[in-house]
């Protein structure tokens, strides 16, 4: 887990070894104003970009 909600409930994980990344959230719909959302978007939209030239 790498993501927890100020109560303690989880809400978020990350493979240790892969691209894999789960969460309780959309970070599209705040990037155009949190730069670490968008962040997530971008890394999400690139390495759906590299499994696609695979």
């Amino acid at each position: 887990a790498v993501g927890h909600a100020p109560d303690g409930i989880l809400e978020a994980v990350e493979h240790r070894s892969k691209w894999l990344l789960g969460m309780q959230w959309h970070p599209e719909d705040t990037a155009a104003t949190d730069p670490l959302q968008q962040n997530l978007y971008n890394a999400f939209v690139g390495a759906a970009l590299q499994s696609l030239s695979r």
